[in-house]
Parts: structure tokens; C-alpha cells; sequence
């Protein structure tokens, strides 16, 4: 067989990693917005009271919901960076690199002074990682869905790059309890 047979065989069929590429977009997918579950759910309960003491209670947290916010705003240029480099250097190094983008990210709010150990500096920098965390949010999300199309049969490009978005709902699934608020 020709070489441009193979590869319209190939484009036909799909890689013979098409489904391995699938269920590994989704389950990163999964993992990016667990982080984001994450994120809210402390939005809501502690980041008003640590980063933005000074404001009365539903002040800091509607601020702390901006921060959360940003790192919304962020994700389609993030897509879009991520789109850029996933051309130019492949997929494969943009979204491991998105992963562990998102996940030292989340590891440094975790470290984050709050406002009372150095002021104004402490929300300031909770917003510079959040938007961080959107830019790596957006490169993963759309470089798993355009991988997972890519490797798809042709036939079924559509069905292969909706497998990614299930991630959505076993990302946020565990990030979901009752929480009774005082």
C-alpha cells in the first residue's frame, strides 16, 4: 500500500489509539474541573474571610466569586494559546504541560499568604493564579476535545470529541456535598 493510502486508510479508521485518547482527554478533563469545583467550593466558604477581610462578609465573598470568575474569563484564551503551541509543538507536550500548569497552580493557593500576613498583595496574587489556572483550563480542554477528534474515525469524529466532555460531570460529581453554612 502507497503511503497516501495508509494515510487515508488511517484518516478513515481513526489511530489504532483512538479510544485510549478518548477516555484519557475525558479523564483529564475530569481532573481540571475538579480543580475548579475545588476552587468554588473554598470561594464560597473561606477565601471571603481570608483574602478579603476588611470587606463585610457578602462583599468578600462576592469578591471572592470575582476571583473565581476570572479564571472563566480566562479559559478561551487560554484555548487559544493552547491551540497555538498545540500546532506548532503537538498536542501531547501542550496538554501534559497544561496539567501540570493547573495543577502547580492550585498547589500554590494552597501556600497563598492570606490578608492579614502581607495586605492587598494576597488577593492579588489569588488573581494572578487564578488566571493562570483559566489559561491552563482552556489549552487542556480544547487541545483534549481537537486530540480526540483528530485520532477519531472518520465517521465518528463527532461522538469522539463529545467523550472529553463527559469529564465535565465525573470532575464535578465528587466535588458536590451538602455543606451546612453557620
Amino acid at each position: 500500500m502507497s503511503t497516501s493510502a495508509t494515510a487515508g486508510r488511517r484518516s478513515v479508521l481513526g489511530s489504532k489509539d483512538r479510544v485510549k485518547t478518548a477516555v484519557a482527554a475525558a479523564l483529564g478533563t475530569s481532573v481540571e474541573n475538579y480543580d475548579f469545583i475545588a476552587y468554588g467550593t473554598a470561594s464560597a466558604l473561606y477565601f471571603g474571610a481570608v483574602f478579603f477581610p476588611e470587606s463585610d462578609r457578602f462583599v468578600g465573598t462576592l469578591l471572592s466569586f470575582a476571583t473565581l470568575a476570572v479564571g472563566f474569563v480566562m479559559r478561551p484564551l487560554g484555548g487559544a494559546v493552547g491551540g497555538y503551541f498545540a500546532d506548532k509543538f503537538g498536542r501531547k507536550p501542550v496538554l501534559v504541560t497544561a496539567m501540570i500548569v493547573m495543577g502547580t497552580a492550585t498547589f500554590l493557593i494552597g501556600l497563598l499568604p492570606t490578608f492579614e500576613q502581607v495586605g492587598v498583595l494576597a488577593p492579588v496574587l489569588l488573581v494572578i493564579i487564578r488566571m493562570v489556572q483559566g489559561l491552563a483550563f482552556g489549552a487542556e480542554w480544547g487541545g483534549a476535545i481537537t486530540m480526540a477528534y483528530e485520532h477519531a474515525p472518520w465517521h465518528r469524529r463527532g461522538m469522539f470529541a463529545a467523550i472529553p466532555q463527559s469529564g465535565n460531570p465525573l470532575g464535578i460529581g465528587p466535588g458536590q456535598r451538602r455543606v451546612r453554612l453557620q
